[in-house]
């Protein structure tokens, strides 16, 4: 039976990527370190070439997604105050979630998904 190093650096052993609940701590870590919280020069060194490529996704991942989020709210707000209707900042918001998800799934190696607005409408729903 093959036995892996844990992904998180913590040196556990697995049969999988992580040791039971260190994946959450993984994600949690790139979370942080995202967004200015946590140095990752503080952080154990990881096992591999591809824990360190999977850590530095999630962190541009988060990244993406706190710079969605805040333009989705400065651009929401910037179109209330200039008297743009509630379908018109629905519909602007739709449209960038799309673009956002088009990228986020650039960023995981698949393929945009084929009904991006209709995903991106659920998601403002």
């Amino acid at each position: 039976m093959t036995t892996n190093v844990c992904w998180c650096g913590c040196g556990g052993a697995t049969k999988n990527r992580f040791v039971p609940g260190h994946d959450a701590k993984f994600h949690s870590q790139a979370k942080k370190v995202a967004r200015g919280l946590l140095d990752e020069n503080t952080l154990p060194p990881l096992p591999h070439q591809e824990a360190a490529d999977e850590f530095e996704k999630w962190v541009a991942k988060t990244r993406l997604a706190d710079a969605a989020k805040a333009a989705a709210e400065k651009t929401g707000k910037a179109e209330a105050t200039e008297g743009a209707t509630r379908t018109e900042v629905r519909a602007s918001l739709v449209a960038r979630i799309a673009e956002l998800q088009a990228r986020l799934a650039e960023l995981d190696g698949d393929e945009a998904p084929a009904t991006t607005e209709a995903t991106a409408e659920v998601a403002v729903s």
